[in-house]
């Protein structure tokens, strides 16, 4: 489903691990749901799934950071902050293009993340990223 999918970012990148193609992905979902709190009037679900996740969340969010300190060097701030620009601006375009399906995935995706066990968190966030289309956004990695 097309309005399922983050597209690719703008960030130029080489190879890296799967920790690091997770962490992107992770940044990504979370970007979308962060959409999501605005366009779907889903702000309650967005605050849960953040204090819920945040040790995973800050998890990745060192992943990637790391990838793109590796990645770019000296420029990885800038290019950091032009990739979740840009996922930013992808989810929104997302959100404008097909604002009922795009809140339908995004209420599913809220489900799944806030009924998961607390022993089954970390791979439930790994595969509502994967399904939502997030790991599309790999910067290229």
């Amino acid at each position: 489903m097309a309005a399922s999918m983050l597209i690719g970012a703008s960030a130029q990148a080489m190879t890296c691990a799967a920790g690091d193609r997770d962490g992107l992905a992770v940044r990504a979902l979370q970007t979308r749901l962060m959409v999501a709190a605005l366009t779907c009037d889903a702000r309650a679900d967005y605050n849960q799934f953040v204090t819920r996740f945040r040790p995973h969340l800050t998890e990745h969010g060192t992943r990637m950071r790391r990838y793109f300190r590796h990645a770019h060097g000296v420029r990885h701030k800038q290019a950091l902050n032009s990739y979740v620009t840009d996922l930013a601006n992808r989810a929104s375009t997302l959100s404008i293009n097909d604002r009922a399906g795009f809140c339908t995935i995004s209420r599913t995706a809220f489900g799944r993340l806030l009924g998961a066990a607390d022993r089954d968190a970390y791979s439930v966030l790994s595969q509502v990223a994967a399904e939502t289309g997030a790991r599309a956004s790999w910067a290229g990695c």
